[in-house]
């Protein structure tokens, strides 16, 4: 006790909120990420060194929010040869179970939007962000431009994740197609089905 002290606490160190100049998040458009508290989360982290697979329509490869953020085969070259022996010519981005090569281009723009609210970048001018903007993406494409597929090549596509995350640490894997989630960590799989 002190003389005149009524209360006394810690003499905290505060710092202010990790914030992105990203349009869509500074205008609410993007409200999902402040629901989340993802702003909060970034003082933490922004995902860096951590790789999602978007198991969807594949990802647009030219897309200005992502480009900066594809994970990359770094055994593979592009010169029209499969380069890492796993089935795949240039395969560098991910892998086209549709038309069977390593471009998974998206034709249906899913698999583009998931990659976005997942790993758009920060602080780059374009509009949008997504929850965790220092996260890498690896695409991997087995629904056509209609959005459909079939759970062969969804299952190929989480084996090929798998052989990947056994080279590269650090692989998250996590879909939502049709109502069925497939998960996928460190050599683990586990899938149930819900809400269908």
């Amino acid at each position: 006790e002190q003389p005149g002290v009524a209360y006394a606490e810690p003499n905290f160190i505060v710092r202010r909120q990790a914030w992105t100049n990203d349009a869509f998040l500074t205008d609410g458009t993007l409200w999902g990420l402040i629901k989340v508290k993802a702003p909060t989360a970034w003082n933490v982290t922004r995902g860096g060194g951590v790789t999602v697979a978007v198991l969807d329509s594949g990802v647009a490869l030219d897309h200005p929010d992502l480009v900066a953020n594809f994970w990359q085969n770094t055994d593979e070259v592009v010169d029209g040869a499969d380069n890492d022996g796993n089935g795949f010519n240039d395969d560098v981005y991910g892998a086209d179970w549709v038309r069977n090569d390593g471009t998974p281009d998206d034709e249906e723009g899913h698999g583009t939007h998931v990659a976005g609210t997942i790993a758009a970048t920060a602080d780059d001018g374009n509009p949008a962000v997504g929850v965790a903007p220092g996260a890498q993406v690896m695409s991997l494409k087995f629904l056509d431009s209609e959005g459909a597929g079939n759970v062969g090549d969804a299952i190929a596509a989480i084996d090929y994740a798998f052989e990947l995350a056994a080279a590269w640490r650090g692989l998250a894997l996590l879909s939502i197609v049709g109502g069925t989630i497939a998960l996928a960590v460190s050599g683990w799989r586990r899938w149930v089905t819900s809400y269908t």
